[in-house]
């Protein structure tokens, strides 16, 4: 169990700030994907493209900083 929460605690340090903006930003989508599906404006296939795409861009996003 302590290994395990050593993890965590190296993984908060190497991307502190920038994990938390991208957790806020995941929230916000998820939250407009909500909202849209609430009104009926999103149907799931435009969700789903939405969620893929910002995996995506974080995916790509976080190799880019690792190359540096």
């Amino acid at each position: 169990m302590k290994g395990k929460r050593m993890e965590m605690d190296d993984h908060m340090m190497c991307c502190g700030p920038e994990y938390g903006k991208w957790l806020g930003a995941m929230y916000i989508i998820g939250g407009l994907v909500a909202v849209g599906f609430y009104l009926g404006r999103i149907d799931f296939q435009t969700a789903a493209g939405l969620l893929g795409l910002g995996l995506l861009v974080k995916g790509i996003w976080k190799l880019s900083n690792m190359s540096m």
